[in-house]
């Protein structure tokens, strides 16, 4: 199992990386990196186009899609998607 990793304050992702913990603030995942949330964000996750999130844990806020492949797994207090031709995909076990 990960280390449990504790962010304070806002995250910017601009390389490839899993996560296990909590982030304070709000995750920014940047064009052509990837994510995976096995955790908690107390705040939004903005996914910038060509990028890929993963959320299996918990984003007490939005989750921003701007034209990125996001799979919710976990829970998002909302999802917004920007491009209607890459919308967010919400798994099957009540999330969303």
């Amino acid at each position: 199992m990960a280390d449990m990793e504790h962010v304070e304050g806002d995250l910017i992702v601009d390389t490839d990386r899993e996560f296990h913990g909590t982030v304070t603030g709000d995750v920014t995942v940047t064009a052509g990196t990837r994510f995976a949330l096995f955790g908690t964000v107390k705040g939004n996750v903005l996914v910038k186009s060509g990028a890929i999130a993963i959320i299996h844990g918990t984003v007490e806020r939005m989750v921003q899609n701007e034209g990125a492949l996001v799979e919710i797994h976990g829970s998002a207090g909302g999802v917004i998607d920007q491009d209607p031709e890459q919308p967010t995909i919400l798994g099957d076990d009540g999330t969303g």
